[in-house]
């Protein structure tokens, strides 16, 4: 269809850094999507597999917003208390087992939403597998039309096979494809 009657994508943003929160709601704002007609929605929260818990995160001042140089066990910074949410969590409202009482620090509860976002990238320096498997869910809906992810040795990656990942994203009907640094994709399912 022509872009003018093309549906917007659902996005959702699930960031642990308070700052960066803050800048993207200011750069929501300043573009003028704001208000419950907006496709994006901003959550202050710390993706897994599983909710319903919290975990210290680094604060981050203002002037460092947006940039990776803080996360989980920095030394010699202040914490902010975090929510930890899953994908379904996030996908599916009735999924959550979250208790209505907020730990300190958690800005905001997680806005109602009637459906999954249309893209899902991850970059979660190192739990993006954990992640996956949160989001059991939603993948099988197959609603989620492109999902990306990081692979590397931090985090859970150190104990989690790749391989394991990508038979749980075919069995869910998911393509998988490989980008090389020669600026070539290969297919690796399917």
């Amino acid at each position: 269809p022509p872009l003018s009657r093309a549906r917007r994508a659902r996005v959702d943003c699930v960031e642990a850094v308070l700052a960066n929160v803050q800048l993207v709601e200011h750069a929501q704002r300043t573009v003028g999507h704001v208000g419950k007609s907006s496709h994006l929605r901003v959550v202050h929260a710390a993706a897994d597999k599983v909710g319903n818990t919290t975990v210290m995160f680094a604060a981050v001042p203002p002037e460092q917003a947006g940039k990776e140089t803080a996360g989980l066990g920095s030394g010699g910074r202040s914490y902010v208390r975090t929510r930890v949410v899953s994908v379904d969590e996030l996908s599916f409202p009735e999924h959550t087992a979250m208790s209505s009482e907020r730990p300190p620090h958690v800005t905001s509860d997680l806005p109602e939403r009637d459906s999954m976002p249309d893209v899902l990238t991850i970059d979660t320096e190192g739990y993006d597998a954990e992640v996956l498997y949160g989001a059991r869910r939603a993948l099988m809906t197959g609603k989620i039309k492109f999902l990306a992810f990081e692979y590397h040795g931090t985090g859970p990656w150190r104990k989690t096979k790749l391989e394991d990942v990508i038979v749980y994203l075919d069995e869910h009907g998911y393509d998988c494809f490989w980008p090389s640094r020669e600026d070539r994709t290969y297919r690796i399912t399917g």
